[in-house]
């Protein structure tokens, strides 16, 4: 079983898994994201601002990040990290 939790597709729904995955993707609200990496909101909106973090979708009036632009946004993070 993979990531998206399929372990095995019909015949010639392989071509379609990125876009099933697309769909399965997880929207994190402003909560989860503070604890996640470990910004306020004051922080998370000023590098937004700089252009180095990724812009939050709406959705009514509330904001969410698609997981994999800030699972992205870690690791660049990482590997810019000096160890």
């Amino acid at each position: 079983m993979d990531s998206t939790g399929i372990s095995s597709l019909p015949c010639g729904v392989e071509d379609y898994k990125p876009y099933l995955e697309m769909l399965m993707e997880r929207l994190i609200p402003l909560s989860q994201m503070e604890s996640i990496v470990g910004f306020k909101k004051s922080k998370i909106y000023a590098l937004i601002d700089e252009g180095n973090f990724p812009k939050p979708i709406k959705v009514g009036r509330n904001s969410r990040w698609r997981s994999s632009e800030i699972e992205a946004w870690i690791e660049s993070v990482a590997s810019r990290t000096v160890v």
